[in-house]
């Protein structure tokens, strides 16, 4: 089915949802908001909406300068250069998103939000020019487990800390 069209059956049900490498192919920020809203409602308190391999407004000139110089002759002139580049805007069919589209969704709900660039191993096309979302509901949430308060006296020296620090991040 369409993306907006979800099962009202198992409102507030999930404490998931994974939209992912897709936001780019609706057709209007108007489908997004649908999306978005009929997700929310699914989620259980303090579930998390993840939106990932969104493409960022904010880099959409970026973006298409960097390919356009990429295809470019050498000797083709710096003005031809910025036609073209406003040309592959102009023509853009794919959904770019502004991080703060995420930020304001959440403002207007008991919601915490967090906007990241997407990790890849080496800089490409994916992590310069796309983002991912996490929309958390539930204000008084959090992602991730707060680190510990300690009082610098209790823990005393610089390897005492590193030793702290190691089995905080240990992987169990």
């Amino acid at each position: 089915g369409a993306a907006h069209e979800l099962d009202a059956s198992a409102l507030g049900l999930f404490d998931t949802i994974i939209i992912n490498s897709v936001t780019q192919y609706l057709p209007s920020i108007e489908y997004l908001d649908q999306v978005m809203e009929q997700a929310w409602t699914l989620l259980s308190e303090g579930g998390t909406l993840f939106v990932g391999d969104v493409l960022n407004a904010r880099t959409l000139e970026s973006f298409h300068a960097s390919v356009c110089i990429h295809h470019a002759p050498p000797e083709l002139p710096a003005t031809a250069l910025r036609q073209q580049v406003q040309e592959a805007i102009l023509a853009e069919t794919e959904l770019f998103i502004a991080p703060e589209y995420f930020r304001n969704f959440a403002a207007g709900r008991d919601a915490w939000v967090s906007v990241h660039p997407k990790q890849t191993a080496a800089p490409t096309e994916m992590s310069r020019y796309r983002y991912e979302a996490l929309v958390r509901k539930g204000r008084g949430t959090a992602l991730i487990d707060p680190l510990p308060e300690m009082p610098w006296r209790e823990i005393g020296t610089l390897d005492a800390l590193a030793t702290m620090l190691d089995e905080l991040t240990a992987i169990s």
